[in-house]
């Protein structure tokens, strides 16, 4: 196997590609095995995880959200952009008021 000279964000990119196009049954390519997610840790390193998601990182740096679960929690993604926050007690005013009505 020859060796390719390409860049990580090229090889990010055919990552993606052949994640979004799996249904004619490419072959996986040796170059993605090595891929690691490469997002940057509290610490300041690279991340070394190799299980990646279609986005070309892991689970605990772009994996899918789970979304709001409670109730209150559903609310008040609802109201994200809705409200213009100048400040906290503007904010906490406002939920005061949510919850009165």
């Amino acid at each position: 196997m020859e060796k390719l000279n390409l860049t990580d964000k090229e090889i990010r990119a055919w990552w993606r590609e052949w994640c979004s196009d799996r249904s004619t049954g490419k072959p996986f390519p040796e170059v993605f095995r090595k891929l690691a997610c490469g997002a940057r840790t509290r610490k300041g390193t690279p991340c070394q995880q190799k299980g990646l998601y279609k986005n070309s990182r892991c689970k605990l740096h772009g994996g899918l959200s789970t979304g709001p679960k409670t109730n209150e929690g559903k609310r008040k993604s609802s109201l994200n952009g809705l409200i213009k926050k100048a400040n906290s007690r503007d904010t906490e005013a406002h939920e005061v008021s949510l919850k009165l009505s």
